[in-house]
């Protein structure tokens, strides 16, 4: 009987610990918000934009491939936070393009048709606006718009935060698509 007991108590203290506020401290933490520029280069002998958030793979690609920068857009997260979702980058090296989507099911159908998945370039606000938290809501309010455009006779997508530049580019055959996920942040300070 006093091994009975003491199983019951041992399972009650268990219980009371893991299920208590303070239990939440044995879970792992979220990474911890690190936001990164999103850099845009650009390659004039094979007509490619390549987007990063790696100031090394940027140098890389301006010293080893041709490409030249054109300027940072706003800032991706490092990790994986509430409220964002991957940027995914394709390249097409039968085309020389770069592709890049939020959507799993549309890099699927881009692998199917010729590209392959590079990795992830960094996270960004997701397209839907947040519930109750007023900092998340604050920053998808204060968010950067990503414009995705597609021109069919090149066979490319162009993406900028510049909603003049979307606009002009319509007069050289690009169609403006939407925007890519929810948009980036304005800032490298998370709140």
């Amino acid at each position: 009987m006093m091994n009975k007991l003491k199983l019951l108590a041992g399972l009650l203290i268990f219980a009371t610990a893991f299920f208590s506020d303070n239990a939440l401290a044995l879970t792992p933490p979220l990474y911890p918000s690190e936001r990164l520029p999103l850099i845009r280069l650009y390659n004039p002998v094979i007509n490619d934009h390549f987007y990063t958030s790696s100031r090394v793979e940027a140098d890389m690609a301006v010293a080893m491939h041709g490409y030249r920068i054109e300027g940072e857009m706003g800032y991706v997260e490092k990790y994986q936070q509430s409220g964002t979702e991957p940027v995914i980058r394709m390249w097409n090296p039968g085309a020389s393009k770069h592709f890049y989507t939020t959507s799993y099911d549309e890099s699927v159908a881009a692998q199917n048709s010729g590209f392959i998945r590079e990795g992830v370039v960094g996270f960004m606000l997701t397209n839907s606006a947040p519930i109750g938290n007023e900092n998340e809501i604050a920053l998808w309010e204060g968010r950067v718009k990503v414009y995705r455009l597609y021109n069919s006779s090149q066979r490319k997508h162009f993406y900028t935060v510049d909603n003049t530049e979307a606009q002009s580019l319509t007069y050289r055959g690009y169609v403006i698509e939407g925007q890519l996920g929810g948009g980036i942040y304005n800032s490298s300070i998370a709140n």
